[in-house]
């Protein structure tokens, strides 16, 4: 039994209960601000050791933020979002966490 979309794993997997509730988590937003303290290479290390972002969409996030101001860096459930801006915050990047509406 693989991977594949209708073989029994999944079908395990999906019936737990934490699962479901899991995927019925309202989504947040990880949201990085502009700011100057980091170094873009220090940024974008901290955004690659930190979150599952690769380099080259962690370069393009520092980019959107210091164009617009903010960049969406990754949605995902409440815990994990608080998980993120704690760990980004410790690397003294600003970043904040709002609802996905």
């Amino acid at each position: 039994m693989g991977a594949f979309p209708n073989s029994g794993e999944n079908k395990k997997r999906d019936s737990y209960p934490a699962f479901r509730r899991l995927q019925k988590l309202p989504p947040w937003r990880v949201v990085l601000h502009h700011e100057l303290s980091p170094s873009a290479l220090d940024a974008i290390e901290s955004l690659v050791d930190m979150t599952p972002l690769s380099r080259a969409a962690a370069a393009q996030c520092l980019a959107d933020a210091r164009l617009n101001g903010r960049a969406n860096l990754l949605n995902t459930h409440l815990e994990r979002a608080e998980l993120y801006r704690h760990l980004l915050l410790q690397r003294d990047l600003n970043v904040t966490i709002e609802p996905d509406v």
